[in-house]
């Protein structure tokens, strides 16, 4: 990083001191009472933990707001704890023992571009290490702190417009995203109102639970679709599993295209979300998380009972019927069967599904718009940050 010649650049070690994390007795670590722990995977919120401890512990451990803390395993990046006290755990280090010459804030936006050098330049076999002799030698530039409060201040100018610009897009992206679901139920509607409702088993050819594995037998052999394959009524690629399965299970959990899946163990919110199976790249099994629904195609076509299963109306239908655990959901065979869906002649269905191809095409766009605007934001925040160490902010 180039730094204007009149900055100062010392090595950190000799502007702050880097704390590491304490191994606190995993024994007593909690989910309810105690106090919170800090691990790697809290750092990013910044707010709270999914961990508690409720054993003994040293005070010198104690992180308070405003403190800034690194992760030293896979991503290397600092952040600044928002939440209530807690303790620091191992493979989490802090800095503290700040020299007066030196501002907390001013290290926290320029020490990120170092440390993914860092991190670029780690060698690993599973995950990079990052330790606190490589933070030390960090050659740090900075300039008088009246500048550097001034620079300080300017970040934050320059990010909370950001900010604002990221929320008007996260409420535009919303909106996409709701689109077809609002298309979804007024065909409920609309369907319901002229046609005779029938219970779902009367247009099903067969329904069939998924197969269970160990996962032993995970990571390499036939595709295997899973319940993050189906989102927001479709099938979805951008993550893949494998499991070894035998020629028997290849035949009976095979799957085609017009297939529905259907999600029948999951989280209250999300049980009995379903899509349709488009044309696959190879074979592939499902998992015994989900039911497979092979329909009739004489009498309904598969799109448009998909966009039926995803309505509003009928998942609020079928999650009344599920059964309740903690954290934990399940629906089935029965349950899906016996649920009541209106029914349209076959001319009106091609009709809705055709529709409803358009608008999804149409919707689409404007989603990948409002994707690409939020890379773009998080691309504005670097490029302010390299304006700032560069002395033209």
């Amino acid at each position: 990083m180039k730094t204007p010649i009149t900055w100062t650049t010392r090595p950190l070690g000799e502007l702050l001191q880097v704390q590491n994390g304490f191994a606190f007795a995993s024994d007593r670590f909690t989910k309810e009472g105690g106090i919170r722990l800090i691990r790697i995977r809290d750092l990013k919120s910044g707010t709270d933990t999914e961990t508690r401890y409720d054993g003994p512990f040293d005070d010198d451990f104690l992180v308070n707001a405003g403190d800034l803390l690194i992760g030293m395993d896979g991503e290397f990046k600092c952040y600044q704890w928002k939440g209530q006290p807690a303790l620091l755990n191992q493979r989490v280090c802090r800095l503290r023992g700040f020299e007066s010459e030196i501002i907390p804030e001013f290290v926290l936006f320029g020490i990120n571009a170092h440390l993914k050098v860092i991190e670029d330049n780690t060698p690993f076999v599973t995950v990079r290490h990052l330790s606190a002799k490589s933070i030390n030698k960090i050659n740090f530039s900075y300039p008088l702190l009246n500048e550097q409060t001034r620079i300080v201040g300017r970040i934050r100018e320059c990010f909370s417009h950001v900010e604002e610009i990221n929320s008007l897009n996260d409420s535009a992206c919303a909106d996409t995203q709701h689109l077809p679901q609002a298309f979804r139920y007024d065909l409920w509607n609309e369907c319901n109102d002229t046609n005779k409702a029938v219970e779902l088993g009367n247009v099903a050819a067969s329904v069939k639970n998924g197969l269970y594995k160990p996962k032993k037998f995970y990571g390499s052999g036939s595709l295997f679709i899973r319940m993050f394959n189906i989102n927001g009524g479709q099938m979805v690629f951008d993550k893949e599993a494998r499991v070894q399965a035998s020629d028997s299970e290849l035949t009976q959990y095979a799957l085609q295209a017009g297939d529905i899946l259907v999600s029948r163990v999951n989280s209250r919110e999300l049980v009995g979300k379903s899509a349709v199976v488009s044309p696959l790249p190879e074979p592939a099994v499902f998992e015994a998380m989900i039911m497979r629904l092979r329909v009739d195609k004489a009498k309904v076509l598969p799109s448009f009972l998909s966009a039926l299963m995803n309505a509003p109306q009928f998942l609020h239908s079928l999650r009344q019927r599920a059964k309740h655990a903690i954290g934990q959901s399940s629906i089935n065979q029965g349950d899906l069967l016996s649920s009541l869906i209106p029914l349209p002649p076959m001319r009106s269905q091609s009709r809705w599904v055709e529709e409803f191809s358009a608008f999804q095409a149409a919707a689409l766009p404007l989603h990948q718009e409002c994707i690409s605007q939020a890379q773009h934001a998080i691309g504005l925040k670097e490029a302010i940050l390299r304006k700032a160490f560069a002395g033209e902010l």
